[in-house]
């Protein structure tokens, strides 16, 4: 189900539906202009890369390519001779600012949890909230980025934006807010990712979630 299709259901069978807590109006307007974003997004990726890839997978690619450093996860998703593609023209095909605050912002919410709430409780992904937590120490003690902090979501939200070229940006969009005391602490903890380099297999995996959970794959 694309998501033009997801906002009609939405209109004609949901009249009190409101994910995340979010009125019927808002998830209706916010679905739709998702719908323009994600349009947008899977048409330059299957132009750069393939034009059989799914949905899903164009937005896996996008968020992969405006990575700082998106070379072993854009392997991990294509086959080799594909992924050499993405490295040919990862600017072209990156998400974009305007896009990720479209699609990751801190209003936004997804149609469905989709194995989100699992992953985040899992082994693979047990190390990342404990980090993010110190890293964001202040910010998440204000009340609406500290119920924001609670849903599965945000948590793999925020995790993404912290490998992004973008990230400061990504950050405060997706939260709403970041205390300015903050900043050192989300420096140090990009830091330590560039310098470690990317968790490849528990990022994979966030952003397969998030963008099926986006899409109600």
């Amino acid at each position: 189900m694309n998501l033009l299709n997801v906002c009609t259901l939405l209109v004609a069978t949901s009249p009190t539906v409101k994910p995340y807590g979010l009125a019927r109006n808002s998830v209706i307007l916010c679905r739709m202009q998702t719908n323009t974003v994600f349009q947008t997004i899977t048409q330059r990726v299957r132009n750069h890369v393939n034009s059989t890839l799914s949905d899903s997978k164009c937005l896996q690619l996008a968020i992969a390519a405006a990575m700082r450093d998106h070379e072993t996860v854009s392997g991990f998703l294509l086959p080799h001779h594909l992924a050499k593609q993405v490295d040919h023209c990862k600017h072209d095909m990156g998400l974009r600012p305007a896009e990720w605050n479209q699609l990751f912002g801190a209003n936004v919410s997804p149609i469905k949890d989709a194995g989100m709430g699992e992953f985040v409780a899992s082994s693979c992904f047990q190390e990342q909230p404990t980090k993010l937590e110190n890293a964001l120490k202040l910010t998440l003690q204000e009340h609406e980025q500290s119920l924001m902090w609670k849903k599965p979501w945000h948590r793999l939200v925020l995790y993404i934006a912290m490998h992004v070229e973008y990230s400061d940006d990504a950050i405060f969009n997706s939260l709403g807010t970041v205390i300015k005391a903050d900043q050192r602490r989300i420096e140090d903890y990009i830091n330590e990712i560039d310098d470690s380099g990317v968790e490849t297999l528990a990022f994979s995996r966030a952003i397969e979630l998030v963008s099926n959970a986006i899409l109600g794959c």
